[in-house]
């Protein structure tokens, strides 16, 4: 009788060492391959022990003792596990690191003046949305304005990605621009700001291009 009353409390025992509601025989969560053989390692081991302790009739302490220290062992693989977990869904896809290397490209581009691989960017029937709110449609287009704005001032523009997001063939990048222009013709420089938000379409070979593209511009400052 003793030995059944003592099975019985060791089974309850057991039940309290896993709050994510595990019974002994039922498979852990899943983890990576090292951490999973580690954490049935430990899970054997605790209730062998565990068992062992109040078959041999040992004192209330030590059975305290030993259902702490084989739960703190469990929990330790556990917590282990989540961290390892966390980290990996923080880091970018190839996409959004492709797609920031796009915009970082065309900052570029731009302050070199380099009008023909910017103008590579942008898909046919790409459009443009201006800070004064002028809607530009078509790289001819494009072109035209860029090429105009480039030849009656220099800038130095930087980006600075915000957020990046992928469904299938298309894309966005979201961020913020800092940007000091200069005059061809003289005069003092202006400084710009602001936000902007390109569209992506993955082309039929794998390629991004640029189909949509705005920018809103804040008051600008003279220097």
């Amino acid at each position: 009788m003793m030995s059944i009353t003592r099975r019985r409390i060791a089974g309850l025992l057991l039940l309290s060492l896993f709050p994510t509601g595990l019974a002994v025989g039922q498979a852990v969560p899943a983890q990576a391959p090292e951490a999973k053989a580690a954490y049935r390692e430990e899970l054997c081991r605790s209730n062998h022990h565990i068992s062992k302790v109040w078959s041999a009739g040992s004192s209330k302490i030590e059975r305290s003792t030993a259902i702490n220290k084989d739960r703190s062992a469990i929990e330790r693989h556990h917590m282990k596990d989540l961290t390892v977990t966390k980290v990996g869904i923080q880091q970018p896809s190839k996409v959004a690191k492709d797609l920031e290397k796009i915009g970082a490209d065309w900052a570029n581009y731009w302050n070199a003046k380099q009008i023909d691989a910017l103008i590579g960017l942008y898909a046919r029937e790409a459009v443009f949305l201006t800070g004064q709110g002028n809607r530009i449609t078509g790289r001819p287009a494009i072109r035209e304005v860029f090429k105009t704005a480039l030849k009656t001032n220099t800038s130095n523009l930087s980006v600075h990605s915000v957020v990046t997001e992928e469904s299938g063939n298309l894309a966005y990048n979201s961020g913020e621009y800092q940007q000091t222009v200069t005059p061809a013709s003289g005069g003092p420089q202006t400084h710009l700001q602001g936000n902007y938000v390109i569209v992506f379409k993955r082309q039929p070979d794998g390629k991004w291009l640029i189909v949509e593209h705005a920018w809103t511009v804040a008051p600008a400052t003279a220097q």
